[in-house]
């Protein structure tokens, strides 16, 4: 029996980003001696970030989407996370693994896919799965998890917020503007659910399940209201993307942008460890839970 790997994939083509974060396997986790291998009936499943750069599915926004895609950057990018669970047919949680973590994606424009501190794992009974809850949380001072103690972005942008991004974009015909740097921020304490029509099979045999946030989804239907931005709002340098703002235009893209995110999650399911862009699961989604 081998282990099952689990991953947090960021699906980044935007960016202009090249090359592959901190992802692959440590070496000694597996070593092949029986005696550490899980029980008959169980599988070993580890989780771990990595990288994928795949487009999304063929659709009418893509060719809206082509006209941003020059001119918009990601250049941070974190989200707090409370815990993360992988559940069963009848929703019995089967892998459960209690935080806070940061997950820091991108990082002074470079993917890095890092968990904060690592995941780990656990030993789960081999079965169908179809499920998989991925915890948002507020992020306090008193929360942040010493291994992101040395990250400025998590000790000064982070606290009081679960999602945050950071970047600029450049587009003249919208803003009369010629570079625009903004910081987006998410409030949300909820739980997002990847699922999948088709179930993946955990039976001990070596296999990856990658889970995959699509961010070339992220800007889908702001155009409109980039057009309704206030101009003294950028005379700052900064604009402030915040899901409570009191302007209701900047509210609106901020909104927007949060459910993009919740809705960007995606199934990956590899036989192996290698990722590849044909794998991911464009019959899966992700919803947030009812509270």
């Amino acid at each position: 029996m081998g282990k099952i790997f689990l991953f947090i994939a960021l699906l980044c083509s935007i960016i202009g980003c090249s090359g592959s974060g901190p992802g692959g396997i440590d070496k000694g986790l597996f070593d092949g001696n029986p005696a550490t291998r899980p029980t008959p009936g169980f599988t070993e499943l580890e989780v771990r970030p990595a990288t994928s750069t795949t487009l999304p599915a063929p659709s009418s926004f893509l060719k809206g989407l082509s006209v941003l895609e020059d001119f918009f950057e990601i250049e941070e990018a974190r989200l707090f996370v409370r815990d993360l669970r992988l559940l069963d047919g009848a929703d019995d949680s089967q892998f459960n693994l209690q935080g806070p973590f940061v997950i820091r994606l991108i990082q002074e424009g470079v993917l890095v896919d890092e968990a904060l501190p690592e995941f780990g794992g656990e030993v789960v009974a081999n079965g169908s799965y179809q499920k998989f809850d991925l915890g948002l949380e507020v992020l306090s001072q008193e929360t942040i998890p010493a291994p992101a103690q040395n990250d400025p972005i998590v000790t000064e942008q982070m606290p009081g917020n679960s999602i945050m991004v950071m970047g600029s974009f450049e587009i003249p015909l919208l803003l009369n503007q010629s570079l625009v740097r903004f910081i987006f921020l998410s409030h949300q304490k909820v739980t997002l659910r990847i699922a999948s029509p088709e179930a993946f099979e955990l039976s001990g045999n070596f296999a990856t399940l990658f889970l995959a946030f699509k961010v070339q989804t992220w800007l889908k239907g702001i155009e409109q209201n980039l057009l309704n931005i206030d101009p003294t709002l950028l005379a700052g340098g900064l604009l402030v993307l915040d899901t409570e703002s009191n302007d209701p235009v900047l509210r609106a893209i901020a909104l927007q942008i949060e459910s993009n995110i919740d809705m960007s999650l995606r199934f990956a399911f590899s036989p192996d460890s290698i990722f590849s862009e044909a794998e991911v699961d464009e019959t899966s989604f992700s919803q947030v839970l009812t509270p």
